[in-house]
């Protein structure tokens, strides 16, 4: 579980603070993005895993989705750790 912080101005600028428990980081990134898609403009994010807090770029967050890129790069640094040295 992670918890998601953050703040954003609304399509009628007004400073929205927003917080959410949430299953996976991946989940809290498609949320950001959205959140963006929506017209809103994310002023600050922050993610709190395992005790540990993460501030997230705001600007990351637009109109493309990050959770397939992470899961790209999560199966291939799974790929290489399985790789037979040689």
């Amino acid at each position: 579980m992670v918890i998601l912080l953050l703040t954003a101005i609304d399509q009628q600028a007004e400073v929205r603070h927003f917080s959410c428990q949430l299953s996976d980081m991946n989940t809290g990134f498609d949320l950001l993005t959205t959140i963006a898609l929506m017209g809103h403009t994310l002023i600050e994010a922050r993610l709190l895993e395992e005790g540990k807090w993460t501030q997230l770029p705001p600007r990351a967050f637009d109109q493309d989705p990050v959770s397939p890129i992470i899961n790209e790069l999560e199966k291939e640094w799974h790929q290489l750790l399985t790789k037979p040295n040689e």
